[in-house]
């Protein structure tokens, strides 16, 4: 090959690159900052759980969990959440819920620690040993 083909091909290459970096780097169903976010609800064994984080801005935030038996509310779960940015190099934040009314799980203790793209999910064990876990996907704004 001459050295012109040989540029041409590493440039479309490195561009191709950066094209794939950049959209690898931004999950899709993101809301804008200050908006809910609510996640799809996840399923194993009958078992459902959904996840909303509220106050989508850097600092304190409530994550709230709602987790079901076939339509029904299931109480005495454990469920612990936990938010991480889209990014390498941050660490997770982790919070374990209370019980705020029959499946309804909710956490005061969760905070952005800086605005971007986050990951945030729940991970719930119920009484009887099943285990579920939902996500949803938050931009966090200034």
């Amino acid at each position: 090959m001459t050295r012109s083909l040989n540029f041409k091909l590493a440039t479309l290459l490195v561009a191709a690159l950066f094209a794939l970096m950049a959209t690898a780097c931004k999950p899709g169903g993101e809301t804008a900052g200050g908006d809910s976010a609510v996640g799809a609800a996840a399923a194993a064994s009958g078992l459902t759980a959904a996840v909303a984080a509220d106050g989508a801005g850097v600092g304190p935030a409530t994550v709230t969990v709602e987790v079901r038996d076939g339509g029904e509310p299931v109480a005495g779960a454990q469920v612990e959440v936990r938010g991480d940015m889209t990014h390498a190099g941050m660490a997770p934040v982790l919070v374990t819920t209370e019980e705020v009314e029959p499946g309804v799980y909710a956490s005061d203790g969760f905070a952005f620690t800086m605005a971007g793209d986050w990951i945030i999910s729940a991970t719930v064990a119920a009484a009887d040993g099943r285990t579920v876990t939902a996500e949803t996907f938050v931009t966090v704004g200034r």
